[in-house]
């Protein structure tokens, strides 16, 4: 005695197992999901909160020598030129000058003390090209 299968469509048993496997992966993805937007949003509000210190340190608010984002310090001259220097890992420092319209660039064996003023910024060995 022969069987024949009926192949035009699932059974129940296999439907049910297809539900049951969809039902597992959602309920593990969507816990997953909601902790990576969790740490997306507090990134995205730690980033927010820098940025706003800078903000407020480039206004004059704040002390700038507490700033430092990335490897990159930013400091604030006596006449309000700002200086940002980024200190590489293998110890070579470069500094971008600002003050108005002006920017000028330098590249240091280490930090300077200061940011130096408008007088003294092309004397500290900060020049017009980008190094």
């Amino acid at each position: 005695m022969e069987l024949h299968r009926d192949d035009r469509g699932f059974k129940g048993v296999e439907l049910g197992m297809g539900l049951l496997i969809v039902g597992i992966l959602a309920a593990i993805a969507i816990p997953l999901m909601s902790q990576v937007s969790e740490s997306v949003e507090d990134v995205v509000a730690a980033a927010e909160n820098r940025a706003a210190e800078v903000d407020l340190a480039l206004a004059g608010g704040q002390a700038t020598d507490q700033i430092q984002v990335a490897g990159v310090q930013l400091e604030r001259a006596t006449d309000g030129s700002t200086c940002l220097w980024n200190l590489s890992s293998a110890g070579a420092v470069t500094g971008m000058w600002q003050s108005g319209t002006l920017t000028l660039y330098g590249t240091f064996d280490a930090k300077p003390a200061l940011c130096p003023t408008a007088g003294d910024a092309e004397a500290a060995g900060f020049s017009v090209l980008q190094p």
